[in-house]
């Protein structure tokens, strides 16, 4: 089922950016790569559809900044050098897109709360714990 973009597979429990998708995106990294200077339109372009897949793989978010800058000066001058850093996760992103298009795990996405939790030790005499929630120790 394909849901605000992403093919959702609930059999194999995963979530798959579409390959039409993975292609223009990354040849729209590769053209910015390319560039000595990109247009502001371009770079916010980018940057939001860089943004969709950070929902998908968290950790990636770490290597927005660096392209946020440049989106921000790009907006202030209209034009913005790419710099040697922001081609480098630029490069990061390829990989991080074609991991993204053969599908990652519903599981690293979802957020989940702890809905038990207990503190336990053992000695000689057996094992024994306290419940924080419910306040109840046993051995």
């Amino acid at each position: 089922m394909t849901f605000l973009g992403w093919v959702i597979n609930t059999r194999a429990f995963t979530v798959a950016l579409p390959s039409n998708k993975c292609k223009a995106w990354s040849d729209q990294i590769e053209e910015v790569i390319a560039m000595k200077q990109v247009p502001y339109a371009d770079m916010t372009k980018l940057v939001g559809r860089l943004n969709h897949v950070a929902y998908v793989i968290p950790a990636s978010c770490h290597f927005m900044s660096r392209l946020r800058r440049l989106e921000y000066t790009a907006q202030k001058y209209k034009l913005v050098k790419v710099t040697d850093e922001a081609r480098k996760d630029l490069q990061l992103w390829l990989k991080f897109l074609q991991s993204a298009n053969i599908g990652i795990s519903i599981n690293n996405i979802i957020y989940r709360s702890v809905t038990s939790f207990n503190l336990s030790d053992s000695c000689k005499m057996g094992i024994g714990g306290y419940g924080y929630t419910s306040g109840i120790a046993w051995r």
